[in-house]
């Protein structure tokens, strides 16, 4: 008995069939973790809703199910889904059925070379399966470090054009956050304060842990009336820097929580159906509240973060520096080459 199925997934590059064990499917939890605004911004590709849509009717490939098997404890469910949408790229790319780590580096090298589509997820997924497997990936490395060098060559100017398209200067970011009320208050104090991404923001509200059905892996804000406790688990690099924890005194902020609990909201940010937003909606609340007091604004969390950065490094302020890297969950290496605005030919 045949136990292959054949999908068929259209990724704007080949709209091919790929042929794929039925192994246990877990795009449905996945499908809660995607981001598509921080795919855009961070890794320059879209995932469209067509796309989503095949992913969620698609078993994982057998390759990369033993993959995320070995590493399950170590690897967030939005990276799983990620790494799913770029293999089947990558194997659409190659026009093969043969494991992409049976492949010679040279093959999928030239593969990549060739596109006109983002190249750092496709080898980043070759390199990936190449480890697991523990084959030889020389090249393959040395590609992504020209690739990174390029990168970093362009990097600052790509974010001083973003910070100019969103209309918004840090004094504007800190003008809305003081005229701010109710829901609003709270989504600015976060992005502003802890630097925050969506997913950090899906959040369950509680006043007790008992009310939660996994601590260890839910985000979830803890209130009590004179300090609020926020803890994040579910982010991209939790298995590098564990549970962030963020405790919160501000006046203001506590009373409207306090309110929000009191209405019985069970999430942080509720839609108008009172169900908490996903995480592909979170970067339209986030442009759209910040419209209502600054109407030019054009901005996402990953913005605001560009924009803070930029303050901070005028300021010549490390330490400011230094503890955004700690909320964000990853090294000031890569603030300075991911998110800095400032020319590097200028150090």
């Amino acid at each position: 008995m045949n136990n292959n199925k054949i999908i068929n997934v259209n990724t704007g590059m080949y709209n091919k069939k790929i042929e794929t064990n039925n192994t246990d499917n877990i795009k449905r939890r996945m499908m809660k973790s995607l981001d598509k605004q921080k795919q855009a911004e961070e890794q320059n590709i879209m995932i469209s809703d067509g796309d989503l849509n095949q992913l969620e009717k698609t078993t994982t490939p057998k390759e990369l199910q033993e993959y995320f098997n070995a590493v399950k404890d170590d690897i967030t469910e939005s990276t799983q889904l990620t790494y799913l949408y770029d293999y089947i790229r990558l194997k659409n790319l190659l026009g093969t059925k043969t494991h992409i780590s049976n492949l010679p580096q040279k093959k999928i090298l030239d593969a990549i070379k060739n596109t006109d589509k983002a190249k750092r997820p496709l080898l980043n997924i070759a390199l990936v399966l190449f480890k697991h497997k523990d084959k030889a990936h020389n090249r393959l490395i040395n590609y992504r470090e020209e690739l990174f060098n390029e990168r970093d060559k362009n990097q600052s100017t790509k974010n001083k054009m973003i910070i100019e398209n969103a209309n918004t200067t840090y004094d504007d970011l800190i003008d809305a956050l003081n005229r701010a009320k109710k829901d609003d208050y709270i989504l600015f104090y976060l992005l502003i304060n802890y630097n925050l991404r969506n997913l950090d923001l899906i959040s369950r509200l509680v006043i007790n842990t008992n009310e939660l059905d996994n601590k260890d892996e839910e985000n979830y804000i803890l209130y009590q009336v004179d300090t609020s406790t926020f803890y994040i688990n579910d982010y991209k690099t939790k298995a590098s820097y564990g549970t962030k924890k963020f405790e919160i005194d501000d006046e203001k902020f506590l009373k409207i929580l306090h309110n929000k609990y009191e209405m019985g909201d069970e999430y942080l940010f509720n839609n108008r159906t009172g169900k908490p937003y996903k995480q592909n909606e979170m970067g339209k609340y986030i442009k759209s509240r910040f419209k209502n007091y600054l109407p030019l604004s054009n901005l996402s969390q990953s913005t605001i973060y560009k924009i803070i950065q930029t303050k901070n490094e005028e300021d010549g302020d490390v330490k400011a520096l230094m503890k955004m890297s700690k909320n964000r969950g990853h090294t000031l290496l890569t603030n300075i080459t991911t998110y800095s605005s400032v020319d590097k030919s200028d150090i």
